[in-house]
C-alpha cells in the first residue's frame, strides 16, 4: 500500500525514534540483528519514516517489541500516550531476554529485578526503559562480535 501523506504509526514512529535519541537506520540495524531470519528489507525504515509505505503488522510488533510499547499505540488504535506502556506484557519481553541472555542479563540487571515480584513494583515506564535498553545493549554487542561497530 503507497500512502501520500504522514499516518499516525509514521508520526509516532519519528517521535519514538526522538524520545530514545536513535536513528531510522539504527533501529533497523537493531532490528536486523534481533529478528535476524526475516530482517527487514533494505530501506525499509526510510519508507516508512517518509510514509511512502506501511509496514506489515509483524515488522509494528517488532519495533513495538523493541520500545517495549504497546503495538496499538504505534498503529495508531491506542489515543493516550501516556498509556502507551501499558498494554505491553512486560513479564513475556522480560522473561525471553533473561532465558536467551543470561551473562549478559547478570552483567546488566540487579539479581533483584530478576525476581518477578520485585519487577512488578517498578512502574511501567521504568520497565519499558530496561527492556530498551537491555535490547540496545543486546544489539550492540552482537554487532561489534560480527565485526560491525554501532553507529
Amino acid at each position: 500500500m503507497v500512502f501520500s501523506k504522514e499516518t499516525t504509526f509514521t508520526k509516532r514512529l519519528k517521535l519514538i525514534l526522538k524520545l530514545y535519541d536513535i536513528s531510522a537506520s539504527q533501529l533497523q540495524e537493531y532490528c536486523n540483528v534481533i529478528y535476524s531470519l526475516s530482517p527487514f528489507y533494505k530501506g525499509a525504515m526510510s519508507y516508512w519514516i517518509n510514509g511512502t509505505r506501511e509496514p506489515k503488522n509483524e515488522e509494528i510488533r517488532r519495533i513495538a517489541d523493541f520500545f517495549a510499547v504497546s503495538n496499538f499505540w504505534l498503529k495508531g488504535s491506542e489515543d493516550y500516550f501516556d498509556r502507551y506502556v501499558y498494554d505491553v506484557n512486560f513479564s513475556s519481553l522480560e522473561e525471553c531476554f533473561f532465558e536467551n541472555n543470561p551473562e549478559l542479563t547478570a552483567k546488566i540487571v540487579s539479581e533483584d529485578y530478576l525476581k518477578p515480584d520485585v519487577r512488578k513494583s517498578y512502574p511501567a515506564e521504568a520497565r519499558a526503559n530496561i527492556i530498551f535498553l537491555l535490547n540496545m545493549y543486546n544489539c550492540e554487542k552482537q554487532l561489534i562480535a560480527l565485526g560491525k561497530p554501532p553507529k
